[in-house]
């Protein structure tokens, strides 16, 4: 399954050892949504989804060790954001913005596909 998704992706690693990636995206498959991949130092990979729909989504995708459902908030602007999961409470902060050029049509942005290979002790395998 190849989905689109436009907005934005970060992601954070601390000395505790826990690692997150937050997705912010007003253009999904299902419609606008958060999510949030968090590896905790003890290995465990946890999905925080703000309902079903997006739960199921995201875990289409990847495996996870729990999926919980839990309160979201996300508050901020291009140049950082502060979120609200559940347990997890998260301020990111770039200091600068990135505009993604144009493709030379009115209105257009370039798309830009990743693809990658082998896999990680956190994702599910792709080719």
């Amino acid at each position: 399954m190849l989905a689109h998704l436009d907005d934005r992706i970060a992601s954070a690693g601390f000395a505790s050892g826990d690692r997150f990636v937050i997705g912010d995206w007003q253009n999904a498959p299902i419609g606008p949504m958060h999510d949030m991949m968090w590896a905790t130092a003890e290995g465990e990979r946890v999905l925080l989804a703000p309902d079903d729909r997006v739960a199921e989504f995201v875990s289409s995708v990847y495996v996870f060790d729990r999926i919980d459902v839990v309160p979201f908030k996300v508050t901020g602007d291009r140049r950082g954001f502060e979120l609200h999961a559940g347990p997890v409470q998260l301020s990111l902060a770039t200091g600068f913005a990135i505009r993604v050029p144009s493709c030379g049509r009115a209105g257009s942005r370039a798309t830009w596909r990743v693809r990658s290979r082998g896999c990680s002790s956190m994702w599910r395998r792709s080719a």
